[in-house]
């Protein structure tokens, strides 16, 4: 039976993966950045032979971390010979079949996806090792601060991980399985088959009630095919959570994550106050005139009037043709260009990456760090658009970021220093696009007087709408994982109605709350994207006035600087994960991260 974790079932994973690793040598899966049907092979792409993978499970029995008082050789030989050679392999194996799996949309390479990430989350399983890692990383004699800090890093991953191999197993399969129907579905829309980008298109351009609405409700589809099964993959991540001594999965991965419940509140709190009364403002002038575009009373407006399933993207400013901008331009072009211009080259990435939309591929944008030895690659799903452009320099401010890390690291420190770090530094530069002055300086056309304002009022308007919706996402997840069984859909949109003033269909009881694919595949995570915009904001308020010394920080485009990319190299991007999120962010910017700068970029 898929998902069990004896020998037999280890092997029968094993053979999966060898026969995904012979499709992807034979050129049925990769990526890259031409449109065709079938994705050809990226370069260097082939992953360590499985039986390697397959020894490296079975070494991870604690075997080399001994039962006497820690010293520093022991801790190094069991990073060096016993940890990180195994994990490396495990690790790449994981992510080609992850990044295969999204861009072909085979199954074959979902099943081996779903595979790696059993054996990779087995290997983490031992308990012996968890424990004495513990007191690793613990001992006084462990004084070498990379090396206390590469046991630390390793300990959340086993931290991660101890729990039943049979309930792991599970919740791998379940979650891989609902992934790939999310990732797999198409909405009907009047007996048509739509991707998000057609359905969202409609949305944002629509003056029709009725069409709009259809709309909506075609993308809200997937919903009650996934609800049931994504509350049982709620309630078993719970036990998982339960069975290492946290009250719940919420808990649990805040602690993975070097957060705690209350810090995250305090500070969640702190942006829900400090935003109330300008997104307040906003949301009466977008109010306004979406009434007037559809024709209907301020009291008949309802989710699918605001351009986006989920409200986490402000509707099109009225009289902004914010993609017309980006008709017929070279979306690809304009980004490396910029980029090259601040010292950060993203040739490579691009070479390695899959570009353009295909069936059965992820509709959505990514940034893979292949081995974290260079290999990174961005998904992008391109289309000439204003939201196409911001998401290219996203995810591209993700890859350099990756690249840029000192390779010299231990393994284990090769990584962002945090999710909200590489999340802040890619908003930073994905926000650029709405700029006048950026698209002046890059684009070589300024918009006039007027256009400019109005795309000022757009990306005002994005911080805000993105912040509110933020606040719903970890509202919601927190109560979900803090009793799964409660009326869900009561819950969704009364939190939906707090944070972002939006009314409840009449009469909807569709599981709206399960469309959003993060509660499968990012899983107590989506906060760290507002934690991102808050750091971003702080990043580039430090940038302005302390690198570039310009004293308008929300001015600042960063266009033509070259000594901008060496600077984040240097002080950014090279750290890795030396330090905790929290003593990096202040390392960086100066100061604790909060939501000041954050609301003072929206001041006029």
């Amino acid at each position: 039976m898929r998902g069990m974790v004896g020998r037999s079932g280890a092997n029968a994973r094993l053979e999966r993966m060898f026969m995904a690793l012979l499709m992807l040598a034979a050129n049925v899966g990769g990526g890259c950045g031409k449109r065709e049907e079938v994705p050809c092979r990226c370069p260097d792409a082939t992953p360590p032979a499985a039986p390697s993978i397959g020894a490296s499970v079975e070494h991870a029995s604690g075997a080399g971390v001994s039962a006497h008082e820690p010293t520093e050789a022991e801790a190094r030989r069991w990073l060096d010979e016993d940890y990180v050679p195994a994990v490396r392999r495990l690790e790449r194996a994981a992510s080609l079949m992850s990044w295969n799996a999204y861009v072909s949309g085979n199954q074959d390479f979902y099943r081996a996806k779903e595979d790696a990430d059993i054996l990779y989350r087995r290997f983490h399983s031992d308990r012996k090792t968890f424990e004495r890692l513990k007191e690793l990383k613990d001992s006084p004699a462990i004084t070498d601060p990379l090396l206390k800090r590469s046991l630390e890093v390793a300990w959340l991953q086993y931290l991660d991980n101890q729990i039943d191999p049979a309930l792991n197993a599970r919740i791998v399969e379940l979650s891989t399985g609902l992934e790939e129907r999310f990732n797999t579905f198409r909405a009907d829309a009047g007996g048509v088959k739509k991707t998000d980008n057609e359905l969202t298109k409609v949305l944002r351009e629509t003056k029709g009630p009725d069409e709009a609405r259809t709309a909506w409700e075609a993308l809200k589809q997937v919903g009650p095919l996934v609800a049931e099964e994504l509350l049982e993959l709620v309630e078993l991540r719970n036990e998982a959570a339960r069975q290492v001594g946290f009250a719940d999965y919420y808990a649990m991965q805040l602690a993975v994550a070097e957060q705690t419940p209350e810090g995250l509140k305090d500070l969640l709190d702190r942006v829900a106050a400090m935003t109330d009364a300008p997104f307040r403002q906003w949301k009466g002038a977008i109010d306004a005139e979406l009434a007037a575009r559809f024709g209907i009373t301020v009291e008949e407006l309802r989710p699918w009037h605001y351009g986006d399933p989920f409200f986490q993207s402000a509707p099109p400013v009225e009289g902004l043709d914010a993609d017309g901008m980006w008709n017929g331009r070279d979306i690809l072009a304009v980004a490396k260009s910029f980029y090259a211009g601040i010292g950060l080259e993203t040739e490579a990435v691009l070479a390695r990456s899959d570009l353009y939309e295909r069936e059965g591929k992820v509709q959505h944008a990514f940034c893979f760090d292949i081995d974290r030895g260079g290999d990174v690659r961005v998904l992008l799903n391109l289309q000439p658009t204003a939201r196409w452009a911001e998401t290219t320099l996203h995810e591209l401010g993700h890859a350099v970021y990756d690249v840029g890390i000192d390779p010299e690291l231990p393994y284990v420190l090769r990584g962002a220093a945090h999710q909200l770090t590489t999340e802040g530094v890619a908003m930073m530069f994905g926000g650029l696009a709405a700029s006048p002055d950026w698209q002046e300086a890059v684009l070589g056309s300024r918009p006039g007087a007027e256009l400019a304002e109005k795309l000022r009022q757009r990306q005002v308007r994005s911080w805000l709408v993105f912040a509110r919706w933020a606040l719903v996402m970890t509202d919601f997840e927190r109560e979900l994982y803090a009793d799964p069984r409660q009326d869900l859909g009561a819950r969704w949109w009364e939190i939906v109605g707090r944070h972002q003033l939006l009314v409840r269909p009449e009469g909807r009881a569709e599981p709206d709350w399960a469309t959003k694919i993060h509660l499968v595949t990012a899983p107590v995570y989506y906060h760290n994207y507002l934690l991102g915009e808050l750091f971003s904001a702080q990043l580039r308020e430090h940038l302005a006035r302390e690198v570039l010394h310009v004293d308008f920080p929300a001015g600042v485009v960063f266009a033509g600087r070259g000594d901008l990319g060496p600077w984040l190299r240097e002080h950014v991007f090279a750290l890795g994960k030396r330090l905790r999120w929290d003593e990096f962010v202040e390392q960086v910017t100066g100061r604790r991260l909060g939501p000041e700068a954050f609301v003072a970029q929206m001041e006029p």
